[in-house]
């Protein structure tokens, strides 16, 4: 649709058909996050999301020189 106070814009809405595309994945995602985290085990997860937290902070800190 175009934005009736700035016809330059244009909104884009999702459809139900595409809302409930984008939930399906959501859940497949979750399911397979838990799949892997219950093979991890909670201290090797732990571990994973502090060098995870770690790298992001890295790149974080590189790419604002």
């Amino acid at each position: 649709e175009i934005d009736p106070e700035n016809r330059r814009k244009i909104v884009i809405t999702m459809t139900k058909k595409g809302k409930a595309a984008i939930d399906k994945g959501q859940k497949r995602m979750d399911e397979l996050f838990s799949r892997i985290i219950e093979r991890f085990g909670e201290k090797e997860t732990r571990q994973f999301v502090r060098l995870l937290k770690r790298f992001a902070d890295a790149v974080d800190e590189e790419t604002a020189k």
